[in-house]
C-alpha cells in the first residue's frame, strides 16, 4: 500500500534498481526481495498510471556461466527470481525497457558505453559504471523502444542503438 501511493503521481517513467547483498542469504530473503518488491512495484506503477517502467536486471541471466553459479551460491534463487521478475514486467501491460547490466564498477572507463540485443553470457571482463549506467537508464527512460530489453555495457562501439547517445 505504502508503495501504491507513493506511484500514485502518473510518473512518466518509475525505475527499480533494486538489489539484495549480504552472507547467508536464504532463497526467501533473495525472493522477497529480487522478485517480490519488483512485482509490488510494478504493480503499483501499473495503478498510479506510470508511462514506462525501466527495470534494471543482470546480463546474461537466461545464459549458463560459471559466473551465475557462484552469484546463485551467494544468492540463492537470484537467477530464477531475476528471469521470473523479466516475465512480470513483460506480462503486466505496462510499457518497459529492461537493460541488463553486467558487473558494476566505481571507476570511470576511457571506453564508450554501448546496448545491444541480449545475448551475452555474464564474466567478470565485461563491465560498466555505476555513472555511465544511470546514464543509460535516464536515456533507455526517455528514447528506448518500449517492450525492449538490452545488454548495456562498456566496451567497443561499432554502432548503438538510435536511442543511446555515445558516452
Amino acid at each position: 500500500e505504502a508503495i501504491k501511493a507513493a506511484l500514485s503521481g502518473g510518473f512518466d517513467a518509475v525505475f527499480f534498481t533494486v538489489d539484495i547483498h549480504g552472507k547467508g542469504l536464504t532463497r526467501e530473503q533473495v525472493k522477497a526481495v529480487m522478485f517480490d518488491g519488483c512485482v509490488n512495484t510494478i504493480v503499483a506503477a501499473k495503478a498510479g498510471g506510470a508511462r514506462r517502467f525501466v527495470l534494471l536486471s543482470v546480463m546474461g541471466a537466461d545464459l549458463p556461466s560459471w559466473v551465475w553459479w557462484l552469484l546463485n551460491a551467494m544468492k540463492p534463487g537470484m537467477r530464477d527470481n531475476i528471469l521470473k521478475r523479466e516475465k512480470f514486467l513483460r506480462d503486466s501491460g505496462l510499457p518497459y525497457v529492461i537493460c541488463r547490466a553486467p558487473r558494476l564498477t566505481d571507476a570511470e572507463s576511457p571506453m564508450p558505453v554501448t546496448a545491444s540485443a541480449p545475448m551475452h553470457r555474464m564474466t567478470l571482463r565485461r563491465t560498466i559504471s555505476r555513472h555511465d549506467l544511470a546514464r543509460v537508464l535516464i536515456s533507455a527512460a526517455d528514447d528506448a523502444p518500449p517492450g525492449t530489453v538490452w545488454d548495456v555495457y562498456t566496451g567497443k562501439v561499432d554502432s548503438a542503438p538510435f536511442w543511446l547517445p555515445i558516452v
